[in-house]
């Protein structure tokens, strides 16, 4: 019978893992498991056991899947208890890491190893586990005996190749990707990295090899197209590669991530200035300019922030494609990183009304007059884009900050609840529901807000210290709102503005020394933050530094630019100077 639950588990499509007694110590109202609660009472016996923990599985794949992670965790222990297999362990480790509860996970996924020897992934998720901590060398040795027991598991030689080429041990690296083709000769992904890394230890030919096997396998993919490009010139192949640039510059050119993930890959294969001047070196040979080899230098002189010399090759470019409305788009992106906004302006008016780049261009527009403070115009073209057909919900998001710009915060809290409603997978519109709520002086609005973007996400550590700090700064619940922004540390331990908020936290409940602590760390991450610095003065205050206070408001003084915190803080230093002897 317990093979038969596997089976099933496994045609369900929810093989995954993770562990024994597994519930973080959560705030009550943070997850809703309510109907986890309700679920049949199956306990007369191990077989009706086994069928209510495969109920408890497929409704945490399913709040998973709707992106509620508490819930998802809360299914899959309960799941664990009631039949213990890696499976279901094994998924509930994955919960804590998406929950930001890295240290239970850590010890949770180290008990599964020691209970299941012999699964492969449970092996590989712990080394998973290990490398989000940091501790490289020891997550590899679990990678490794992972691999021992399944050397056709993909996933664990992609986190061992990763780990040696950050560790700069590329010999090692070579080994595992080699490996991998050899057990797993379909595997695109380790052809890709073998021929990386033999770019970088220059074996040209041997790279070449290898790119080619990985795009012949599957050429529509454009990261691939790139490698094999890269390393036909590399070889001297130059017509071919050619072939391959302009095969690049007729996919999807405009799209920002394609361009962010051509700039990331120039990158990781050679580095962006020696990919550029083997470009160049290819752009010199030919006897007239070659569009698709120029757009590959533009978009590695953008990652330089070499704009100007971008700029030169696009006017190149026009001259021989005036009606090319790419062309034109590459040259309006660049006029506006060159601040030459009357030329972008009237490049990208040139794009309205082209079906595939209308919306990139209107997007360029309406950020374009938000930067120049020219609302009316940023609010007509972004409430083009919110009913346009390819309306997504950061379109919402920009025109509501429009709006908060302009201190519209009534306007800017319908725009967000309108863009939620309409895209409710943006969680960002519902963190922003909140902030204006705040805006508006609805704490309490806020508050519940930002709890249901928690519960949404447990891993949104801006909402977990903006509900803390919110709370601290209206003496709501201190210890209760202290624990909000532990968490939000948890997730982000080095960020100043957390830090910040639990120093006032601490302020708030009279340990200034605990309070003093924590704001010279977030001092020492951020120096000229004047919120930092006007809250380092309150605290020296309390202990009795009042000169040290004084020169922290002074210094808080010279970053502020809203008249209300000048006056705030004028105000402050005037309290000081009266009340020292």
């Amino acid at each position: 019978m317990r093979a038969a639950t596997f089976l099933l588990l496994l045609l369900l499509g929810v093989a995954c893992r993770t562990t024994t007694a597994l519930k973080p110590k959560l705030p009550a109202e943070s997850f809703d498991d309510t109907h986890l609660r309700d679920l049949p009472n199956y306990f007369s016996s191990p077989d009706q056991r086994r069928v209510s923990a495969i109920h408890n599985f497929l409704i945490g794949e399913y709040s998973f899947l709707r992106g509620k992670i508490g819930e998802a965790y809360n299914a899959f222990a309960q799941s664990y208890d009631l039949d213990p297999n890696p499976y279901s362990g094994g998924k509930s480790i994955h919960m804590l890491a998406e929950m930001g509860q890295l240290d239970q996970a850590l010890v949770e996924s180290k008990k599964l190893v020691l209970l299941y020897p012999k699964d492969y992934y449970l092996h590989y998720l712990h080394g998973q586990m290990l490398l989000r901590a940091g501790y490289h060398q020891k997550a590899r040795g679990y990678l490794e005996t992972s691999l021992q027991l399944n050397d056709e598991f993909i996933a664990a030689y992609h986190e061992l190749i990763s780990l040696h080429i950050l560790q700069k041990q590329l010999y090692f690296a070579l080994d595992v990707a080699k490996d991998m083709v050899n057990k797993i000769p379909s595997a695109i992904f380790g052809w890709s990295k073998l021929s990386m890394i033999y770019i970088m230890l220059n074996e040209k030919q041997l790279a070449l090899e290898a790119a080619r096997t990985a795009f012949e396998m599957k050429n529509t993919d454009h990261k691939l197209t790139l490698l094999y490009a890269y390393t036909l010139e590399l070889n001297g192949h130059s017509q071919e590669a050619i072939a391959m640039y302009e095969r690049l510059y007729r996919s999807n050119a405009t799209d920002q991530n394609f361009i962010f993930h051509l700039a990331a890959l120039y990158k990781h294969i050679g580095g962006l200035e020696s990919a550029l001047q083997l470009l160049d070196e290819l752009a010199n040979k030919l006897a007239s300019t070659n569009i698709g080899v120029d757009i590959q230098r533009v978009i590695i002189l953008w990652e330089l922030r070499d704009y100007q010399r971008a700029n030169e090759i696009l006017t190149s470019i026009m001259a021989i494609h005036p009606d090319s409305n790419r062309i034109i788009y590459y040259k309006a992106l660049t006029e506006e990183k060159l601040n030459n906004h009357a030329q972008a302006l009237a490049l990208y008016k040139q794009l309205l009304d082209d079906a595939e780049l209308e919306v990139a261009a209107r997007y360029r527009l309406a950020l374009m007059f938000s930067q120049q403070k020219s609302y009316q115009a940023a609010i007509r073209e972004l409430r083009t884009l919110v009913n346009h057909r390819q309306s997504n919900w950061q379109f919402y998001a920009l025109l509501a900050n429009v709006y908060a710009q302009q201190k519209r915060y009534a306007s800017a809290l319908k725009t967000v609840r309108a863009g939620f409603k309409k895209h409710p997978q943006g969680l960002e519109l519902l963190f922003l529901r909140g902030v204006y709520q705040e805006k508006l002086n609805d704490v309490q609005a806020c508050i519940a807000t930002m709890k249901q973007v928690i519960k949404r996400d447990p891993t949104h550590s801006r909402a977990f210290n903006y509900l803390g700090y919110l709370m601290v700064t209206n003496n709501i619940q201190l210890p209760k709102a202290m624990f909000y922004i532990q968490q939000a540390l948890k997730i982000e331990p080095n960020n100043p503005h957390y830090l910040d908020s639990l120093a006032w936290g601490y302020y708030k409940l009279g340990d200034y020394q605990a309070a003093h602590q924590n704001i010279l760390q977030a001092l020492q991450r951020m120096p000229d933050e004047p919120i930092i610095l006007e809250h380092y003065a309150d605290i020296l205050i309390k202990l009795n530094k009042p000169m040290e206070a004084t020169a922290a408001f002074n210094q808080a003084l010279s970053h502020f630019t809203e008249a209300r915190d000048v006056k705030r803080v004028q105000r402050k230093i005037k309290d000081v100077e009266s009340s020292s002897p």
